[in-house]
């Protein structure tokens, strides 16, 4: 029966390939770096993989070493380590940025934030509510940015508020598995995802103010502007959770796949989609 794996490691479920290909070098600014079509990305055991094609581009942060210093110590050096990115797209950023983030606590990011506040650019930040709570690492953080004049909220739950993403001027969308700290920035393993585009902005910039402008989270009426997006010539498919459809796209999609499945989660605990990967490696299909 062929083996079936499950890889500790934070990620999201994307529904787009990327081709690993070997990568010429170049000398760039780490925003040119993530806009320029197959750049050299820092590699383990001599691997690169493109970070951009066309309107979508990818990052990883450079934590793939044995000890945590290591990570620390390459990520910071790394010009072209995810948090550059995102600083330096908070920089580009004219009109507005609506940033949804679990936890924030990293001063470059948090500076720039505030830079972009004060050079006139609209700016809200959606939080969980623990994260505001007094004697946590980030309420201090947070409490500088509001001291700022940055307006940020809580979700006011239980639950979490788990988003992760960004939208820039209404016309690019940055998200994945990173939270905006010390740990997710330079000591775990993370992505990031910037696509360049107005429509799935759009569907992003609705459930943001969903959440941010009339306080509605958890379960309730997801709205899609644009069901279907077309990005360089791939379809790109929103949903968000709860109760968005999302959990019924993932098993609609693990099941028709032939060939393979690898994927790179923290946990797997959803009983349906673990029968559905079983099912799958034991008819076949390599499930890493």
């Amino acid at each position: 029966m062929p083996k079936l794996y499950f890889l500790r490691a934070m990620s999201v479920l994307v529904l787009l390939s990327l081709t690993a290909c070997q990568a010429r070098s170049f000398s760039a600014s780490p925003l040119q770096a993530y806009r320029q079509p197959y750049l050299q990305t820092n590699s383990l055991s001599g691997l690169s993989a493109p970070v951009e094609y066309g309107d979508i581009a990818v990052k990883f942060n450079n934590a793939y070493h044995e000890l945590y210093v290591h990570n620390e110590q390459a990520g910071r050096q790394d010009p072209q380590n995810p948090d550059k990115i995102f600083v330096e797209l908070v920089k580009r950023a004219k009109k507005s940025l609506d940033l949804a983030i679990y936890d924030i606590t990293e001063p470059s990011i948090i500076n720039a934030l505030i830079q972009a506040h004060q050079r006139g650019v609209r700016v809200r930040i959606l939080t969980d509510s623990d994260s505001l709570e007094a004697g946590r690492f980030s309420a201090e953080h947070i409490q500088t940015m509001i001291a700022a004049g940055i307006p940020i909220k809580g979700d006011h739950r239980t639950a979490l508020m788990h988003h992760k993403f960004m939208i820039i001027d209404g016309t690019e969308l940055l998200t994945g598995s990173l939270n905006l700290t010390h740990g997710s920035l330079y000591r775990d393993n993370n992505n990031s995802l910037k696509i360049s585009s107005s429509q799935l902005a759009a569907n992003y910039q609705v459930e943001f103010n969903r959440m941010f402008e009339q306080g509605l989270l958890g379960p309730n009426d997801h709205t899609i502007p644009y069901p279907i997006v077309k990005v360089d010539g791939g379809s790109i498919r929103t949903y968000f959770s709860p109760k968005g459809g999302t959990k019924q796209a993932i098993l609609e999609t693990l099941g028709r796949a032939q060939k393979s499945i690898r994927f790179a989660v923290f946990s797997v605990t959803d009983q349906d989609i673990q029968k559905l990967l079983i099912r799958k490696a034991r008819e076949g299909v390599i499930v890493e």
